[in-house]
């Protein structure tokens, strides 16, 4: 580091500290307000999850906000997508079940039916 980067730096630093200093009673006398804020927030946890959300909002680019709005509605449509599967999958489960109970009833008219011949 340079002499003038070196004198800079304390400079800087020696600020820093001074508005550390100056902060630090506010900061205590904020902690308890704070704390029943989250306290409260703390039972209503969709109302936490929103707030957290509203001030993620607010920290983001409008790039940031894009790119979430576009995953969120890939997520929603993943989730459906999900559930046609499933219920797709469930509605051929229950032809193949109504076809094999019909095949076996057949079956079981057709051995009748043979027995009835032999006899």
């Amino acid at each position: 580091m340079t002499k003038l980067n070196f004198k800079h730096f304390q400079c800087l630093s020696r600020i820093q500290k001074q508005r550390q200093t100056e902060q630090a009673p506010d900061s205590a006398a904020e902690q308890a307000p704070q704390a029943d804020q989250k306290m409260a927030e703390g039972a209503d946890e969709k109302g936490s999850e929103e707030t957290l959300e509203a001030q993620a909002d607010r920290n983001m680019t409008r790039q940031q906000r894009v790119y979430r709005e576009m995953a969120k509605r890939a997520e929603k449509i993943r989730a459906e997508r999900a559930r046609d599967e499933r219920e797709q999958r469930q509605k051929r489960q229950q032809e193949e079940r109504e076809r094999t109970f019909e095949t076996r009833k057949q079956s079981e008219i057709a051995a009748q039916h043979r027995k009835k011949i032999i006899r």
